[in-house]
C-alpha cells in the first residue's frame, strides 16, 4: 500500500458539479402508472443499475433521464460536462442488419466527432488560435463522452471478435474508433462550470527521448553503457495551463526544489503552501517518513504553511483552503484512499478549477491520482489489488483522468527493494497502457501543456 508514498479565508465560487437527481417523479400512460413519486440521487463517480420486471418502468425511467420524454409530475435534473448518452432498448434498424450495424448506429455521434477530429488534426501545425480552440472544444467533448474507451468496451462484450485495442480507424476507412492523438499525456481541457475550451493549446514540439541518467532535465542524448533506462518517445501534452510536479518522494534534492521555484514564479517566502496528508491515513505502521517530508517542506520558509485533511470537513471549506494556497502539496500513502476521498467528497471539479492558477506537487500517491488508468484493472496489472481490497473496495474510479499514462514511483528505492528492473519489466510486459517508473530523486513535470522529466536519478518509460 505504501505508495507514499486561516482565520480569514477568501470567498470563491464553487464550480458546478455533475448531478443526477430525480425528485417526486410520476409518469403514466393512459390509466397505467409506471412511476409513482420516484426519488433518488446518483453522486458523481457512482454507477447505478435499474433492475425490475418487464414492464415495470425501467426503460421509461431511462428515457426521462435522457430527456427523451418528460415526467407528468416531479423534477429530473441531469447535468454532466460531456452531455448524456442513451442507448434505446430497440433501434430503428431493418431486420437484415448486423450487430455491427447496431453498434455503429449507437455510436454514430462519436463516429462523426472522430471524423471531425481527424480532419482538424491534419492541419494543426498551421492552425490559427481560433481553430486550436475549436479543436480543443471538440476533443474535450469526445473525451468527456468516453470516446477513447467506447470500442474497447464493445470488444469486451464480444468475445472472439478480435483483440481489444486492435486497429482503429475512421468508419469507411477499413477500421473503427479513434486513437489518442499521439499524446501519452493528454489533459482534459476544461472543468465543469467553465467554458468548454482550453485556456491554452500547445502545438506539437520535437519530442525528447528518455535518456536521463545523471541529468537534471531530460534531453536527447546518445546511449550510454550501463543505463538502466528503456528509451522511448516522450511527447508533449495537449493541455490548458496547469502545472504539475509529480515526484516519487517529495522535494528531496535541489534540482526538484529549483523546478518548483521556477514553476511558482516567486520565492517560497512570498507564497502559501497547503499540505494534504490524506493518503497517509490509510498507511499502517511508522509514519516517520511523513514527518520527515513535512519538515523538509516546512523548512523551505513559506509565508504560510497550512495542513488540510480532505475528509470530515465541508467541501466548501476544503476548496476555500485550497484556493488560499499558491502550492497544493499532496503527500503519499494509499493512492486508492486518496482517490476515493476526492470522489467521495465531491472535490474533483473544484480541485481542477483551483489548479488552473496554482502549482500542484505530488509525493508518490499524490502523483498517481491523475491517470485515467487508476482503475481496478491497473491495480491487477501493477500488483496493487491487495491495497485496494484492504480498503474494503474492489473498484476505484479515477477522480480526474487527465493523463493517458500511469506513474509508478520508488524505482530502485531502498525502502522498496523489490522495485528493480526485473519488477518494472514484469509490469511493462502486462501493461496495456504507458507507464513511467521513477526513482526517489525524480519527478514528471507537466507545465503549460508540455511534459518533461526532472531528475538527479534514474527513470524508465514504457510506451
Amino acid at each position: 500500500m505504501r505508495d507514499r508514498a486561516r482565520p480569514t479565508l477568501p470567498t470563491a465560487a464553487v464550480p458546478a458539479v455533475a448531478q443526477l437527481s430525480v425528485r417526486c417523479v410520476t409518469k403514466s400512460y393512459g390509466t397505467r402508472t409506471l412511476l409513482d413519486q420516484v426519488s433518488f440521487t446518483v453522486r458523481p463517480g457512482e454507477k447505478a443499475a435499474v433492475i425490475g420486471e418487464n414492464g415495470s418502468g425501467k426503460s421509461t425511467l431511462l428515457r426521462l433521464l435522457a430527456a427523451a420524454e418528460a415526467p407528468d409530475a416531479g423534477e429530473v435534473t441531469v447535468r454532466f460536462p460531456g452531455g448524456t448518452g442513451h442507448l434505446a432498448q430497440t433501434l430503428d434498424l431493418d431486420a437484415d442488419r448486423t450487430v455491427q450495424d447496431a453498434v455503429d448506429l449507437a455510436l454514430a455521434e462519436l463516429r462523426d466527432m472522430e471524423r471531425r477530429l481527424r480532419a482538424a488534426e491534419a492541419s494543426l501545425a498551421d492552425a490559427s488560435e481560433e481553430q486550436l480552440m475549436a479543436y480543443g472544444d471538440l476533443l474535450t467533448a469526445y473525451e468527456e463522452r468516453g470516446g477513447y474507451e467506447a470500442d474497447a468496451r464493445v470488444d469486451r462484450t464480444r468475445p472472439g471478435r478480435g483483440p481489444p485495442g486492435g486497429a482503429r480507424g475512421v468508419p469507411g476507412g477499413g477500421g473503427r474508433g479513434l486513437a489518442r492523438p499521439g499524446l501519452p499525456c493528454t489533459l482534459r481541457s476544461r472543468a465543469p462550470g467553465t467554458a468548454r475550451r482550453p485556456k491554452a493549446l500547445t502545438r506539437p514540439a520535437p519530442a525528447p527521448t528518455c535518456d536521463t541518467l545523471g541529468s537534471a532535465v531530460s534531453r536527447p542524448s546518445a546511449p550510454t553503457s550501463g543505463d538502466r533506462v528503456l528509451r522511448g518517445p516522450l511527447e508533449p501534452c495537449l493541455a490548458r495551463r496547469m502545472n504539475f510536479l509529480m515526484t516519487a518522494s517529495g522535494l528531496r534534492n535541489e534540482t526538484l526544489r529549483d523546478a518548483l521555484r521556477d514553476m511558482l514564479g516567486k520565492p517560497f517566502g512570498s507564497a502559501n503552501v497547503v499540505y494534504v496528508p490524506t493518503a497517509s491515513v490509510a498507511e499502517p505502521g511508522d509514519h516517520g517518513w511523513l514527518v520527515a517530508d513535512m519538515n523538509r517542506l516546512y523548512g523551505l520558509g513559506w509565508r504560510e504553511f497550512d495542513v488540510l485533511e480532505l475528509n470530515g470537513l465541508p467541501p466548501r471549506l476544503v476548496l476555500d483552503r485550497l484556493l488560499h494556497a499558491d502550492v497544493i502539496y499532496v503527500a503519499g500513502g494509499s493512492h486508492y484512499h486518496l482517490a476515493r476521498s476526492i470522489t467521495g467528497n465531491g472535490l474533483a471539479d473544484g480541485l481542477l478549477k483551483a489548479l488552473e492558477s496554482r502549482v500542484y506537487v505530488g509525493f508518490s500517491a499524490g502523483s498517481m491520482i491523475f491517470s485515467r488508468h487508476l482503475t481496478a484493472h491497473s491495480a491487477d496489472v501493477i500488483g496493487d489489488t491487495a491495497d485496494l481490497h484492504v480498503l474494503g473496495a474492489t473498484t476505484v474510479e479515477p477522480p480526474f483522468g487527465l493523463f493517458d499514462w500511469y506513474l509508478k514511483p520508488h524505482l530502485y528505492s531502498p525502502d522498496f527493494p523489490e522495485r528493480d528492473d526485473a519488477w518494472a519489466d514484469r509490469i511493462a510486459e502486462r501493461a496495456d497502457f504507458p507507464v513511467y517508473f521513477i526513482d526517489d530523486e525524480t519527478a514528471v513535470r507537466v507545465r503549460d501543456g508540455e511534459l518533461d522529466v526532472v531528475t538527479e536519478g534514474r527513470w524508465r518509460f514504457h510506451p
